[in-house]
Parts: structure tokens; sequence; C-alpha cells
């Protein structure tokens, strides 16, 4: 089995120094399962998080994806199972994905010294679900399918000015 894990740091080229560093494999074990792992610094915060994706999900033929972290302002989640198309018989595919993100929105506003970057924070919640039946013979296929998708976005506190102490 093969493993080649990965570590990959990030620059701050404005500041001059790391601005995170990200653990990964994307072979685990030679089971084509991913695992990882970051921490570092985003708007003068800690973040940090991991991440796990398979494509046998407790020994099915599921697809599976989960990510948690700890952002710049509050939390993410992220959820995500789908069944996909097996070789060219099969005849049905889906996918359900869930996600929830604190995050900022970044904005530009004119300063007295040029251009100041406002921090506005933002909540961010998302679902879908779907699916999609083939039908037909190998080389004239037809695909019918459905989805149906949300998201939801919300502001809950005031501004914050990304490069000033205090404004």
């Amino acid at each position: 089995h093969e493993c080649s894990p990965r570590l990959e740091p990030r620059l701050d080229w404005g500041g001059g120094g790391l601005a995170g560093l990200e653990l990964r494999e994307d072979n685990l074990l030679g089971t084509g399962q991913h695992v990882a792992a970051y921490w570092g610094q985003q708007y003068d915060e800690r973040i940090y998080g991991a991440s796990y994706a398979t494509p046998q999900f407790l020994g099915t033929l599921l697809d599976a994806e989960f990510a948690v972290a700890k952002t710049a302002n509050g939390t993410l989640f992220a959820e995500s199972l789908s069944y996909p198309f097996r070789g060219e018989g099969g005849r049905w595919a889906w996918r359900q994905r869930v996600e929830h993100e604190d995050r900022y929105f970044e904005y530009f506003a004119p300063g007295d010294d040029g251009l100041v970057r406002v921090l506005f924070p933002e909540r961010r919640r998302s679902m879908d679900v779907g699916g999609v039946f083939r039908l037909g013979r190998r080389g004239s296929l037809t695909l019918l399918g459905a989805a149906l998708a949300g998201e939801w976005i919300i502001y809950p506190g005031g501004m914050r000015f990304a490069d000033r102490d205090e404004e």
C-alpha cells in the first residue's frame, strides 16, 4: 500500500511569514481515502480544521465527505453522501450535501488613505439533494434527473476593519 503524505505551507507574502500549514494524504494506505488537517491564521484569528473523504463509506458503495473547522469567526461543518453511477450498467446516481459555514464577507470601501478592507460576519447554510436515472442502451443513453437546493445567508453582527486595530 502506497502512502504519499504531503506537508503544505501557506505563506503570508504581505506579512512575510508562515500563515498556515496543512498535512494531507490522498490515498491512505492505498484505499483511496483522503484525510487532512490544517492550522493557520486568517484575519488575525487562529483557524484549524480537518477533512475526511472515502469512496467506500462503511464498506458500502457510497462516497462520503466530512469536514469540520474553526473559522476566523465561527465554525464550518460540511457533509456529503453520494451514490455515483457504477460502471456503464448503473441506472441510478444520487447526492445529498449539507454545509454550515461562518466566514467573513470582504468589502473594500474608500477611506482617508485609499481603500479600506471591511469585514462583515456572514453565516451561510446550504443543502442539496438530487438524483439521476439513466435509461437506454450503451451508446444511446438518456439521463433524467432532478435536484432540490437551498442556501440561507445571514449577517449576524457588525462590521470589522481588517487593516486597523480599531476604527
